[in-house]
């Protein structure tokens, strides 16, 4: 199935400040975490045509085991009940904040995914763990100086890299940028990029770095069987 956001924007309604007010840093909040469940449920849906019976609980996310005890992902390829083959920790931001653009989060972000991933990496070391991180499509043209997108490819850029069971347990194995237009004729239009190399200060990714959705899964695919070689999946590509 393609992956399709223009159905999930709509199911989300964008917060209004209260007498012409901007929307509270709460509202903004809430607004980022709605569209987090509904991208979430989006890639659970495309995500069955190479790893079946990927679940999102609904968007609420999906219990996998954990050196913390059971804990929850927001999509998951689970290997016989809560074994994580493949996990997806999916964060969104979808407002900016006065002059930090969409840059105000980033720091929470990568601090709960090096928490999420040390407690899946330290109980199952071949578990691949990957960061999908959202944002408009204006991040590219924002700020004077340096944009949204080329800040997160920067601050992002060391948080991925892992390509070993035995490599750092606090990395991702790779962290996927999703630029995605919230609205108007292209709503739900979305491509990826991974974080390395760095975007320049206000550079556009070229359109050969660009991935679909459809090319992530195919490197997931990759990724998987590179790392499970003995481990055959029914109807994985």
């Amino acid at each position: 199935m393609a992956f399709d956001l223009k159905h999930a924007l709509g199911t989300v309604t964008k917060p209004t400040g209260a007498n012409g007010k901007p929307p509270t840093t709460a509202q903004k909040r809430q607004y980022s975490d709605d569209l987090s469940r509904v991208f979430s449920e989006a890639l659970e849906k495309s995500m069955r045509t190479h790893f079946p019976r990927t679940s999102s609980g609904g968007g609420t996310g999906t219990n996998a085991a954990s050196a913390s005890g059971i804990k929850s992902i927001d999509v998951a390829f689970n290997i016989e009940g809560l074994f994580l083959g493949l996990g997806l920790s999916v964060k969104t931001i979808g407002l900016p904040e006065r002059n930090r653009g969409y840059t105000h989060n980033f720091k929470r972000v990568g601090e709960e995914w090096v928490l999420e991933t040390v407690n899946y990496h330290r109980y199952m070391p071949y578990a691949i763990v990957v960061g999908m991180l959202f944002l408009p499509r204006d991040a590219m043209s924002d700020r004077t100086k340096v944009t949204s997108l080329a800040t997160a490819t920067q601050h992002f850029a060391a948080f991925r890299g892992r390509t070993d069971y035995k490599d750092d347990l606090d990395l991702l194995e790779e962290i996927y940028i999703g630029v995605y237009a919230p609205y108007g004729s292209n709503a739900g239009d979305v491509f990826f990029i991974t974080p390395e190399p760095e975007l320049g200060a206000r550079a556009l990714p070229s359109p050969a770095r660009r991935l679909s959705f459809e090319e992530v899964k195919d490197r997931l695919v990759a990724d998987f069987k590179q790392r499970n070689r003995k481990l055959k999946v029914d109807k994985m590509p």
